[in-house]
This record gives C-alpha cells, sequence and structure tokens, in this order.
C-alpha cells in the first residue's frame, strides 16, 4: 500500500549552502485539475540494498494527462534524471506504483554512493495531449552518500612577487590548485582575502573561478581544479608588501588549508 504524505500548497524550498536553487513554481491548480497529495522525502539515505528514490503524487479524478519528475543539482548544472515518467499502472516493480487506476502515479530513480551528500533539486512536470509542460511541484532532497567527507586540499600557488603599476592601470592573475578526494564537484567555493602592507583587511573574500574564462578571470581550462582570478591595480593604491591568503570550502562545510603569497605593488 502506498504511503502519500499530505502537503499544503505551498511545499518548502530549503537553501543550502551557496548553491543557487533555480525558480520554482508549486501550484496545485493545473487547467481543470488538482493534484491532492504528494509524497517526496526530504531525506534520502544510500545503503547498499536500497539507494531508490520514490515519488508518487495523487491527482483529482478528472486528471488524465502525463507526469515525469526531474532531479538535478540546485544549480541546475547536472541532470541526474531526466523526464522520469510518473505512471498509475499498478507496476510496482519497475516505476513503484502498487494500484492501477487510483489517481495515484509513481516513478524512481536510483542514487549512487558516488553522488556527493547535499541538497539536490526534484521537480514534477505535468504535460497536456498537446506536449505543452508545466512544473506544478518543486521541493529539495537531502542526500547522504554514507562516505566520509575529506576537506579540499589547496596547492600550487601561482603569482607574481612583485607588481609595477602603471598608469591607468597594471592587472595580473594569481591561480591555485584545488583537489578533494570526494571529485571536484563537491568544491563550493575557492577564495582569498587580502592583507595590506600595514597587516589590516577588510576580510573581503575574493572569489577565483575555474570556468575558462581567460578574459574575466584569467582560468585557461575549465574543469581542471585550478582557480584563478585577474587583479588589478592602479596608481593611487597604497605601494608595499600585500599578503593573499588562500582558502577552499566543499559542499559539505569543510574548510581546506590556508596558504598565503606575498605581492609587492612598486
Amino acid at each position: 500500500m502506498k504511503k502519500l504524505i499530505k502537503t499544503f500548497l505551498v511545499v518548502t524550498i530549503i537553501f543550502f549552502g551557496c548553491d543557487e536553487i533555480p525558480d520554482s513554481i508549486v501550484d496545485s491548480n493545473q487547467n481543470n485539475f488538482q493534484w491532492v497529495e504528494v509524497s517526496i522525502p526530504d531525506t534520502l539515505e544510500y545503503f547498499p540494498n536500497d539507494s531508490t528514490l520514490v515519488i508518487s503524487i495523487k491527482m483529482s479524478e478528472n486528471f488524465d494527462d502525463e507526469l515525469f519528475f526531474n532531479l538535478k543539482s540546485t544549480d541546475g548544472k547536472e541532470i541526474l534524471a531526466d523526464k522520469v515518467p510518473l505512471l498509475d499502472n499498478g507496476n510496482i516493480i519497475n516505476n513503484s506504483d502498487s494500484i492501477p487506476n487510483d489517481k495515484i502515479y509513481s516513478g524512481n530513480t536510483l542514487f549512487s554512493k558516488e553522488l556527493q551528500s547535499r541538497y539536490y533539486y526534484i521537480e514534477i512536470f505535468c504535460k497536456d495531449k498537446f506536449s505543452h509542460s508545466q512544473k506544478i511541484v518543486a521541493k529539495n532532497l537531502f542526500y547522504k552518500n554514507n562516505l566520509y567527507n575529506f576537506p579540499p586540499i589547496i596547492s600550487d600557488i601561482q603569482a607574481p612577487d612583485s607588481v609595477i603599476i602603471q598608469s591607468p592601470k597594471s592587472a595580473f592573475t594569481v591561480s591555485i590548485s584545488v583537489a578533494d578526494s570526494n571529485g571536484l564537484s563537491d568544491i563550493a567555493e575557492v577564495y582569498f582575502i587580502t592583507y595590506k602592507p600595514n597587516g589590516t583587511t577588510s576580510g573581503t573574500r575574493f572569489y577565483m573561478f575555474d570556468d575558462g574564462n581567460k578574459i574575466t578571470h584569467g582560468d585557461q581550462v575549465a574543469n581542471d581544479g585550478r582557480y584563478s582570478l585577474i587583479i588589478e591595480a592602479v596608481p593611487s593604491q597604497t605601494k608595499g608588501t600585500y599578503r593573499f591568503e588562500f582558502h577552499a570550502k566543499d559542499k559539505g562545510g569543510k574548510i581546506s588549508n590556508t596558504l598565503s603569497h606575498n605581492i609587492s605593488l612598486l
């Protein structure tokens, strides 16, 4: 027997870390039908014998269109499951639906232990007979892969030791290598903080990029684990030796080792 959890017209969207969550729609009214109940777990934990995500949604009696769900990373860049059908066919083996024609539509997808322990984004769509699709439910799911989360490790700073500032400005690039035993996809942010020649700092984080954007960020190759940033200095800037302190953080909140490099502005 299916177990459904009664929901209201608003499904809570949970923010986690610095991930950007795509715009979402939670709408129980769709044309001339209405969804009544939805079953999406808040958390899914990996176990070797079962790591199946099961989703069910109960529709109103007059519903006769199609349903499917997508599963993706919260920034929308990684698609884990695309257009998985939600069916009311009583096929408990293939799509976890136990009773046919009861207006409860079900579907499933498997999570692997290689996936990072973090939030993932689920969205349910309705598709009408004209193949028009609209999102009707959206929710975040936290996945726990039961693997130890290792902190990232930073190394190999590449930056000049000194820069002669010329008018109107002088630009230079700093970069650093980042590694993570849980995979590069686990890296949430890489940044540095600068300290003035007198030792003070505003604490501002200057975020670095691994996007292959040479012009804007000075990064040579995307997704290779080397993060870069172009820095501009103007003649009015205080001359002296600045300390650059580098850090990285993963999506589980683990902080890397700290490295520093001094650059003299002349």
